[in-house]
């Protein structure tokens, strides 16, 4: 990637706006979509591809009102996967850097930094999902679930359900409690099929 291109780019968005919670919120919203569903692959996902993830998922908030003031900035980021060496990643990283500097590090921000931990040393993947058969050792979350659980500005305003069927669900809950920022509460759990539900809440007396 052509890194004074790409400065040039992010440079040309206004990170001082008046509503940067809410241009953040949509950023790191994206991020979290965009991670999810690369380890949902199991494959290698190309710039190209990623690209055309978060561009399938910002499109529509174009016609949502409550984006309407942060709509020029979202029409940016999808104009940037057409240029010939357009990285929506890496400007969507390089933004929220920018924003959380301006502004405090959010729940929903922690919230990706926790699932990237998770896949990498347990190689325990996050999905979206709308009821589908469950795959072993995969967290699913329900995307209708994610709108309710953080406010506007990326805070956690209530516990965020989530499903695994696996044998170390034990393991990820002490994963998550140890992280700082979240409990891990368990509703119900299966022992025989490892099939187990259980909430993730906000521990805001133990940040990371």
């Amino acid at each position: 990637m052509n890194t004074s291109r790409h400065a040039y780019i992010y440079q040309g968005f206004d990170l001082n706006m008046s509503d940067k919670t809410e241009l953040k919120n949509v950023i790191d919203n994206s991020l979290l979509h965009l991670y999810m569903s690369v380890a949902n692959s199991g494959k290698f996902v190309t710039v190209p591809a990623r690209n055309k993830i978060i561009t399938t998922f910002l499109t529509p908030k174009l016609k949502v009102t409550k984006y309407r003031l942060v709509k020029s900035e979202v029409k940016k980021i999808i104009l940037t996967a057409k240029l010939k060496k357009g990285n929506l990643e890496g400007l969507l990283v390089k933004m929220s850097e920018g924003l959380h500097k301006v502004t405090k590090r959010t729940q929903l921000h922690n919230l990706i930094a926790l699932l990237e931990l998770i896949s990498e040393e347990h190689q325990i993947y996050s999905k979206f999902t709308s009821g589908e058969t469950l795959e072993s050792d995969v967290i699913y979350v329900l995307s209708g679930d994610m709108e309710v659980t953080f406010t506007c500005d990326g805070e956690q305003a209530t516990p965020l359900p989530m499903i695994i069927k696996s044998k170390r669900t034990f393991l990820l809950m002490e994963t998550i409690n140890n992280f700082g920022g979240f409990t891990a509460t368990l509703d119900f759990h299966d022992k025989k099929s490892g099939f187990s539900h259980f909430l993730l809440g906000a521990d805001l007396h133990n940040t990371t």
